[in-house]
């Protein structure tokens, strides 16, 4: 299976769409550049501004606990999609939808974007602080990462 993000043009225009997302503010279903966002409506609007993904509805939480569960549902919602595949093992590709756990549960969903500005491992996560560049290999992510999620190449769905 190909990923979908499987050129430099690709890649490139994921990692151009990411940078007019940074220092967006955080807020738990925020979906707006510049004004506010989470983390899943970030990784649909950056999937969906580079075509990555079809438009579909994404499921709605509320605040605090509840929005953490949302990650979750997140995760259940892609398993059945043809577009989307649960990576097993190996490592994660530009493109890559990485989930994480917080306090034991499915809870933060970061996008892995490779090398950029010649920093390895970059991802686009969005916090509380805003939207920002983190690295992989920070333990943060690195020990509590939970599944990989690919992207499939359209000739694969």
């Amino acid at each position: 299976m190909k990923n979908w993000y499987n050129t430099q043009y690709r890649i490139n225009r994921l990692i151009t769409e990411s940078r007019l997302w940074l220092g967006t503010p955080f807020l738990t279903n925020g979906h707006s550049r510049g004004e506010a966002v989470d983390c899943h409506n970030l990784v649909y609007a950056l999937h969906r501004a580079t075509g990555a993904f079809p438009e579909f509805e994404i499921p709605r939480g509320r605040s605090g606990i509840a929005g953490q569960i949302q990650v979750r549902r997140m995760s259940e919602f892609f398993a059945p999609k043809s577009f989307m595949a649960c990576i097993e093992d190996g490592e994660p590709m530009p493109g890559d939808i990485l989930t994480s756990m917080v306090r034991g549960v499915e809870a933060h969903m970061i996008i892995y974007l490779g090398e950029v500005d010649g920093q390895p491992e970059t991802c686009i996560t969005a916090l509380k602080g805003g939207v920002r560049f983190v690295n992989l290999l920070d333990s943060t992510w690195s020990e509590k990462r939970s599944a990989i999620w690919r992207i499939k190449h359209e000739d694969d769905r």
